[in-house]
């Protein structure tokens, strides 16, 4: 099964090591053999640790080539870094060096999602922001959406 991550930023996430640990425990249980993710800070890097960790192939995506300049906060670059050169491979969707506008990241996210066959969401629920797009995004094409609830940790399939 190829999985899509598609998570809240830094500043939605209470705590990261608490987050880290179900996004883990979700990968676990999913048992990917495969998982795309979109290189933002937050909930894509992290499950992108998290899958390096546990020895998951993945795709890191790009939306635009010049990514990195959005990319706040020593942690945060460092894991885009080291997610940048030991993905199994990278996908950059465009070759823009500055951001070339909100659009890119919503492509980003439509790529994820139509190559994979599930959606692991690290999500809380609320119905604004890129995760919640994406996940509307995936219930249109079909696709099971497991939910990281980044405020008790839960883990669960989503009844849509």
């Amino acid at each position: 099964m190829k999985l899509a991550i598609t998570g809240h930023r830094p500043d939605k996430l209470d705590d990261l090591g608490h987050t880290y640990s179900a996004i883990g425990r979700a990968l676990v249980s999913l048992d990917p053999e495969y998982m795309y993710q979109g290189m933002a800070p937050g909930g894509d890097l992290l499950a992108w640790y998290a899958a390096s960790a546990l020895k998951i192939p993945t795709q890191s995506v790009l939306p635009y080539a010049g990514h990195r300049d959005m990319v706040k906060g020593e942690f945060w670059l460092k894991l885009w870094d080291l997610a940048s050169t030991k993905s199994d491979s990278v996908e950059t969707l465009s070759d823009s060096l500055t951001y070339p506008g909100h659009w890119c990241m919503h492509n980003r996210n439509r790529y994820m999602v139509d190559h994979a066959d599930q959606v692991l969401a690290i999500w809380d629920g609320s119905e604004s922001g890129g995760t919640w797009s994406t996940v509307k995004y995936a219930r249109t094409k079909g696709k099971p959406i497991n939910i990281v609830d980044p405020v008790d940790y839960e883990i669960y399939l989503a009844d849509y």
